[in-house]
């Protein structure tokens, strides 16, 4: 049986010297982890996103080890990030990690955690340049990430305008229908279990999708804390109100086949669970790759509409 090291054991610089030849330098990186500093190529439009997991508040110990790995939680750390960026008109060019973990870590887990962070990085081409290390009672990953432009103007929640088309990447409520089967183990049995743990853990940020059309679109936001919560984001800033017809809502046939069997409102996934990471625009036009589901009129807030009535949605994740 192979004998556990603990983090404490291998020591901050031990750390280094078996996590940093891991990590590839790549474009836009002059100088990576070793220095004080890191290095960037000179970026025309910097743009700047953090994002910070912490253990029992987004992530819990036994669903990592049961259903999922530390490398898919590595994974999970940037790529909320990367659709962070996404949703900006901006690619990713490096990473800086911050990691909390109890002396006590399995190093294993630590590496292996590393591994799905440069896999993220390698996905999407950018450089985990640095960081920090500390000691903390429970796991914590703080991830700020670097990117630059790539839309010809930054992609703002504050760009829509009356009679632009709201419109979604890709399909809601998976994330949240992963959640539900992680907190209702009756169901973990279920056909398309899998595909909807995979979502929850390894979400899959839209860069390549927004990069085709980032022209077209006039203000945009990633989808994490719900759209319910995060559309009224948009139309705050933009002095509008968006209406959102909720049969049009893009779900997969796994989240709607689970909600069937366990009695759930698949729309209360959709519409209010968050963790989906897919992106919201609004445009004059439609967007090939994107599905319209309402649009943007006169007055405040966000309105749901089912067979043109209004209809009370749940507001999305809070975070206090």
């Amino acid at each position: 049986m192979t004998e556990k090291i603990a983090l404490k054991d291998v020591g901050e610089f031990g750390f280094l010297e078996r996590i940093a030849p891991k990590l590839q330098k790549r474009a836009g990186t002059k100088l990576g982890i070793g220095d004080d500093c890191a290095v960037l190529e000179t970026l025309q439009s910097p743009v700047v996103t953090l994002d910070t997991l912490v253990e029992n508040a987004h992530f819990r110990r036994d669903w990592i080890e049961n259903h999922s790995s530390p490398r898919a939680l590595g994974w999970k750390s940037l790529a909320v990030s990367v659709s962070d960026l996404a949703a900006s008109g901006a690619k990713p060019v490096a990473a800086f990690v911050s990691l909390g973990a109890p002396p006590s870590e399995n190093f294993a887990f630590v590496e292996e955690l590393y591994a799905g962070m440069e896999a993220c990085a390698a996905r999407f081409g950018f450089t985990i340049a640095g960081g920090d290390t500390v000691s903390s009672p429970i796991l914590t990953i703080s991830a700020t990430l670097v990117g630059e432009l790539f839309a010809p103007r930054p992609l703002l929640r504050s760009g829509a305008q009356i009679g632009d088309i709201v419109s979604m990447s890709g399909p809601l409520g998976m994330g949240a229908a992963g959640l539900f089967l992680l907190q209702n183990p009756k169901f973990q049995n279920f056909t398309g279990a899998q595909t909807l743990l995979k979502s929850h853990f390894e979400p899959s940020p839209r860069l390549e999708l927004v990069q085709k059309i980032a022209p077209q679109i006039g203000a945009a936001l990633d989808i994490s804390d719900g759209i319910s919560s995060d559309a009224r984001h948009i139309a705050k800033a933009s002095g509008v109100r968006l209406e959102i017809e909720i049969s049009r809502v893009p779900m997969t046939r796994e989240t709607r086949e689970l909600a069937e069997l366990a009695g759930q409102n698949p729309l209360e996934w959709a519409l209010a669970g968050g963790e989906d990471y897919e992106i919201l625009a609004c445009s004059a036009r439609e967007i090939a790759g994107f599905t319209p589901i309402g649009r943007v009129v006169a007055g405040e807030g966000v309105t749901f509409l089912e067979n043109g009535k209004e209809v009370e949605i749940s507001m999305g994740w809070r975070h206090f």
